[in-house]
């Protein structure tokens, strides 16, 4: 239950309330290309955020309950995003050359956001560091079939991968200094055999 509080406290469970429009945000950078307040505001659109339901199979009326055991016999929760489409605006980016040429520019800002998805997961029970859920949500850090993007956060994965290929394009000794700083991130979607390139 404290984890819920902190979660609450903080500011990562979603509020319907407050939303940001990345939209608007993409026809800012179309108009003025990335500047320092875009790339906050982006870090902010983008910041995951957990969404809570009630828990599938709760006992009727009546019935004892069963003391919980993990956070979902609690509460069902995802990871999200405070925005929607998200996928399908950052798409339309992907043929912008100044989006591509922003991108390394971009790629700690990347890390950090889906190091928080992952580190969200890890204080919900979702994750620890044998599994995280990547493999199942995110089957291939390349595009592939497999990737279907039911899950908004994996688009983290996505952008990260995309400004680490930009970065080794632009500057591999860069790309090279934040393959090695991912190693220390406790999370099997950091191991070497899931890398970028």
């Amino acid at each position: 239950m404290r984890t819920l509080w902190r979660l609450l406290l903080t500011g990562r469970v979603k509020s319907w309330g407050h939303r940001f429009d990345l939209y608007r945000w993409r026809d800012h950078f179309n108009r003025e290309g990335l500047t320092a307040t875009l790339r906050l505001e982006l870090r902010n659109i983008l910041t995951p955020c957990v969404t809570l339901r009630e828990p599938f199979g709760k006992p009727s009326d009546g019935v004892e309950a069963a003391q919980p055991q993990d956070m979902r016999d609690l509460v069902e929760w995802e990871i999200v995003f405070s925005t929607e489409d998200v996928r399908a605006v950052l798409q339309n980016l992907v043929r912008d050359e100044r989006w591509t040429a922003a991108l390394p520019e971009l790629l700690p800002d990347f890390t950090m956001l889906l190091r928080d998805a992952l580190d969200l997961m890890r204080e919900l029970g979702g994750a620890h560091d044998r599994s995280d859920l990547s493999y199942r949500h995110q089957p291939s850090i390349r595009s592939h079939p497999q990737n279907h993007g039911f899950r908004d956060w994996t688009v983290l994965i996505e952008l990260t991968r995309d400004a680490w290929l930009a970065t080794a394009h632009q500057s591999p000794e860069q790309a090279a200094l934040a393959a090695e700083s991912w190693r220390h991130i406790p999370s099997p979607l950091f191991l070497p055999e899931r890398t970028m390139g």
